[in-house]
């Protein structure tokens, strides 16, 4: 059976995981879920690894954000504002595509994240490749490995 996109665990997750999924019929983006517990002091950031990777087809990418709700309600917002995670990075070297959340707390109140709260969401979607600059370079390990 040809996959076309979707999540799995990361082959180290054993049962500390869960599946993003669609909170609605017609959502957009699937929520991803924390494995861990923990709080995230005013100023501070956290990286939260969800234990799932993602596999899309080619000019596909998953963008990640935080919930509106995380960013409106609570000062949440994403360290790097929005994550990209490319197609290459499936089943990487270094951890294997684990998909993390770097959270960060711009708000005045302690940011409580239970194990099993929904933490941020990713949408599939297409794009499309410039017709120069492009690379024949083949992706060899996780996050920040494609270069400085």
């Amino acid at each position: 059976m040809f996959r076309k996109r979707g999540f799995e665990p990361v082959k180290d997750a054993m049962t500390n995981y869960y599946i993003p999924k669609q909170s609605t019929i017609d959502a957009a983006a699937s929520d991803f879920f924390s494995p861990i517990s923990l709080v995230i002091n005013p100023g501070e950031k956290a990286s939260v690894y969800t234990n799932i990777k993602a596999y899309m087809k080619k000019n596909e990418v998953l963008l990640l954000n935080v919930r509106s709700s995380q960013g409106i309600k609570s000062d949440i917002q994403l360290a790097n504002i929005q994550g990209l995670v490319d197609r290459d990075y499936f089943s990487n070297q270094d951890n294997d595509g684990n998909i993390i959340f770097c959270l960060k707390n711009c708000g005045t109140k302690p940011y409580i994240i239970n194990h099993g709260d929904k933490i941020g969401q990713g949408m599939f979607t297409k794009f499309l490749r410039p017709d120069n600059g492009r690379s024949n370079n083949k992706r060899i390990g996780g996050v920040g490995s494609t270069g400085k």
